[in-house]
Parts: C-alpha cells; sequence; structure tokens
C-alpha cells in the first residue's frame, strides 16, 4: 500500500511493509488473579401492602476472588483461587487465551492477553453473580528499584454484603451499606528507600517487593493492615482484590509515564462493571421500606475500542460511540466519547493495558482495555510519521523504493519527522519488524 501526502515544501510517501511475523504470546509461568464480583440483579419480595418482605437474586454476591494460577509449557493449569484449580489453556494467534477449568467445576473462560504476555482481563456472568476478572503474570524476578516512582492508584468499593434488619412480621426496615458503592482515583510516590507516600500525606509508610512480584505495603498507621499487591513481568501494574466484613475492594496501580496518542493505536478489548452509587430507600410512614431503587443498576459489559493513528476512536461498549483519544505526560489516556467529560484512564508503560474509574452520572465504573496485538501501521499525520511502536520495529527510508536504510533511533520511539534537507523533496518510508 502507497500513501502520497502533500506539504507545502514538499511531497512525502510513505509505504507499509506487511511483515509475515507476528507476536509470540506465553502463557507459562504464575499468574496473580484477582476478581471483583457484582449480583447479576436483586429483585424485592414484596406482601400484599407493597412492603419489602426480602431481596432474591443475589443479594450476598457481593464478594472478591484472590488467588494463583501456574500455567506449564504444555498448557496445564494448576493453582488455588478460593481452592483448587485444575484445568488447560491455549492461546491463538491473536492473543486470545481460552482457559478450560477442571475443578472446582467445568467452566471456559476466553481472555484477551497482552502482547507482553503478562496481562488478561475480561468480565462474565455466571450463576447469580458477573465477575471483573484480571491476571497478571508474576516476574522471573523483581527489586526495589521496580516499584520506585510515580503510580496511578484505581479502586472501585462495594459493601461486602446488604445488611438487612426486619420487623416483627418479617418486614424490612432497615438495609446497610447503601452508600458504600465507591470509586476513587489517586497518587502513591514511592522512593528509592522503600517509603511511599500516598495522596501528599493521606497514608504514608513502607512498600517492598520479593523476587516473585509480590509488593507488600505496610502503612504507617497502625489502624491499617498490611497489604499485598501483585506486580506484572512488565512491572508496571499491580493489581489487588481484598474484602473483610464491611467492604470489598478492586484495586490496580498503573506506573506513570508519558502517553503519546498515536501509541495507542489499534483494537483494545474491553471489559467493566457498572453499579449506583447508592442505593436509594424508600419507607411508608410506618418506617417499612416500600422500595430501593438501584438494585438493576449491577451490570457489566465486554467491548471494543478501535484507537486510529490520528487520533480518531470508534467502537461499542454499552452502545457504539466514535470521538477522539488525547495522551498525556502523566500517563493518562482520555477518551473523548461524545459525552461533557472524557473518560480518563492510566495505561501501562507496556502499553497495552488501560485502566480507569469514574462516575458518569448516579453509575460507579470500572474499565479495563487489553490490546492483544499491535498493528504494523504507518500514517503521516502533521508532516510526521507515526507508528505503533513495538519490540523489534523500526523505520526504514528510501529515495527511490530500493536500499532502504534504517531511521536512526526509530526502534526506541514512535514518531519520525521528515525534513527536506537530510530526506530530500520525495522520500518513502516503511515500517519493519525484525523476526
Amino acid at each position: 500500500m502507497k500513501m502520497h501526502i502533500h506539504t507545502p515544501v514538499c511531497i512525502f510517501a510513505a509505504i507499509l511493509s506487511q511483515v509475515a511475523t507476528a507476536d509470540a504470546y506465553d502463557l507459562t509461568g504464575t499468574w496473580h488473579v484477582a476478581g471483583f464480583d457484582l449480583p447479576t440483579g436483586i429483585t424485592l419480595n414484596k406482601n400484599a401492602q407493597g412492603v419489602v418482605t426480602g431481596l432474591s437474586g443475589g443479594s450476598d454476591s457481593f464478594h472478591v476472588s484472590d488467588g494463583f494460577l501456574t500455567i506449564d509449557a504444555a498448557g496445564a493449569v494448576s493453582g488455588a483461587v478460593e481452592g483448587p484449580i485444575t484445568g488447560t489453556a491455549t492461546v491463538s494467534a491473536d492473543g486470545i487465551v481460552n482457559l478450560a477449568l477442571l475443578t472446582p467445576e467445568p467452566v471456559n473462560f476466553s481472555l484477551p492477553m497482552t502482547t507482553k504476555s503478562d496481562l488478561m482481563a475480561t468480565s462474565h456472568s455466571e450463576g447469580g453473580a458477573q465477575e471483573l476478572l484480571l491476571l497478571a503474570k508474576a516476574p522471573t524476578d523483581a527489586l526495589p528499584a521496580d516499584i520506585e516512582g510515580s503510580w496511578w492508584v484505581m479502586e472501585i468499593q462495594t459493601p461486602a454484603t446488604l445488611g438487612l434488619k426486619y420487623n416483627g412480621n418479617h418486614e424490612l426496615i432497615e438495609i446497610n451499606g447503601t452508600n458504600d458503592f465507591k470509586q476513587s482515583k489517586g497518587t502513591v510516590v514511592i522512593d528509592s528507600s522503600g517509603n511511599y507516600n500516598y495522596n501528599t500525606e493521606e497514608d504514608t509508610g513502607a512498600m517492598s517487593v520479593n523476587s516473585g512480584g509480590i509488593v507488600t505495603i505496610t502503612s504507617a498507621s497502625l489502624s491499617n493492615p498490611v497489604q499485598h499487591f501483585y506486580l506484572n513481568a512488565s512491572k508496571d501494574v499491580m493489581i489487588r482484590a481484598s474484602g473483610n466484613s464491611q467492604d470489598n475492594q478492586l484495586t490496580v496501580l498503573v506506573k506513570k509515564h508519558e502517553v503519546h496518542n498515536w501509541e495507542a493505536a489499534g483494537k483494545w478489548a474491553t471489559a467493566s462493571l457498572n453499579y449506583w452509587d447508592h442505593l436509594y430507600v424508600s419507607k411508608d410512614n410506618l418506617g417499612r421500606i416500600i422500595n430501593i431503587d438501584g438494585l438493576d443498576g449491577f451490570k457489566h459489559f465486554n467491548g471494543t475500542v478501535n484507537c486510529m493513528l490520528d487520533s480518531s476512536v470508534n467502537g461499542v461498549m454499552e452502545t457504539p460511540f466514535s470521538g477522539y483519544t488525547t495522551g498525556a505526560i502523566d500517563g493518562t489516556f482520555a477518551i473523548y466519547h461524545g459525552e461533557p467529560a472524557p473518560f480518563n484512564a492510566a495505561m501501562s508503560a507496556s502499553g497495552d493495558f488501560f485502566v480507569g474509574v469514574g462516575t458518569p452520572g448516579n453509575d460507579v465504573e470500572v474499565l479495563v482495555a487489553i490490546r492483544s496485538v499491535r498493528p504494523l501501521d504507518l500514517a503521516m499525520v502533521n508532516s510526521a510519521v507515526l507508528w505503533v511502536p513495538g519490540d523489534g520495529r523500526f523505520l526504514e527510508q528510501s529515495a527511490s523504493l530500493t536500499g532502504w536504510l534504517p531511521v536512526a533511533s526509530s526502534g526506541t520511539t514512535s514518531s519520525y519527522s521528515p525534513s527536506t534537507a537530510t530526506d530530500g523533496s520525495q522520500h518513502f518510508y516503511r515500517l519493519k519488524k525484525s523476526p
């Protein structure tokens, strides 16, 4: 494919070289698991007077999962996530993992995986629950220097259960946890000595990491428990699912770095959870509950986001959308999709994962995205040649479609601005990938 681009002073041409090599995916290793569950739907049971006498449909399905899977070179799966896990795993040529579990019960998952083979994510429903599932492959080694720096902290929270109180006629008069549906976005800075500072002195303490990527957080506040996060093999994302008798949390940390729009080009698989930011309770004049709004707001979605080199974007999440994207030096990635405010996410430094939380309308939302394939796209935008970076990729140049030569330093960037002084008035460029 040849593309001619006219500029005021010269004519440049870019041609895309299709390369047969594909990203190599590797399932082998230990994968830490973080799952966050919501009920698929809760319905009200009422008596003849219209008073609520109970909830059905999974009012106790607020749950978190924490554990690990080990996948060997043959694809055999073992591990423990609230009990022993066995099964098999395979990965397709385009990075989609089929996880077929045999125990504790037969179930299949289809999960997109990053090109670095170290993160997977999906949302799904089964029985009375719907779940956002994250897996992070453990690094083969990790050092304190790997966690040093500034990180985005994305977190969602629900109550552990809806506490119900009845009167002597088994009529519902109180429900606890209605205001415990939350999301937050903050930052944590970790220095070279392993000290951390969360949200400018909101919390401080020490962080350490072992060789397997388990990060231990010990707060200076004695009232805060010790926490464990799990680092991915690229050492730019940490995950944690945790719960107690009061509430459940899913927390994802993403290391900050500068994000360029064109680095995100390609097709992303998204997974999200949505729920109301609180439940609205109505009572009659006797203090009996007659309605609870928001119980039908628990939803999950899988979708797609297509990002272009020119910053335009389209896709389908809950509904189709289109818009544009912008990157920033602080590691954020904004998707403008026709709403009053953009969806802001934190993108991993390795480039194939982003996560964001927000409150569109009355909802709490968490969305994660995985790019399994980095396209070999090439474009010229505003007189600059742009492409999607990746391992082994570099730009080549030629004045006559023969005698191709590499563009210096193009293997570590994703843009190049041609100059007529050095490249001439007509020039050709192509993107190559090393075998």
